[in-house]
């Protein structure tokens, strides 16, 4: 057995047990519970939910059975959940929590 097939599954138990420690503080502090409850309203957009990613591939998904090609007209740096809601007729509001555009390659 490889050194790489023997770290990957430590490496996997350690991040688990990092995640139930830290999933057990939540649970068992409410303040830190609620403070993080409030953060994530204001900070995590939907388009990184679980609906969001939904949205996404049912967007994608369409496009493969009506046979149209999924590209974005050559805009470099459009993302799916922008393509999904504009043909939805849904754009996204500026007051709506998104992730920072500039970031895209």
């Amino acid at each position: 057995m490889r050194d790489s097939e023997v770290a990957a599954p430590i490496f996997a138990m350690t991040l688990i047990r990092a995640v139930a420690e830290y999933l057990d503080v939540l649970f068992d502090q409410q303040d830190r519970y609620a403070a993080m409850s409030r953060r994530a309203q204001v900070s995590v957009s939907d388009e990184i939910s679980t609906v969001g990613n939904a949205i996404c591939w049912m967007y994608l998904i369409q496009h493969l059975i009506d046979g149209k090609e999924i590209g974005f007209n050559g805009q470099r740096g459009r993302w799916i959940w922008d393509a999904a809601r504009a043909a939805a007729g849904e754009p996204v509001t500026k007051d709506e929590v998104d992730l920072p555009r500039h970031l895209t390659v």
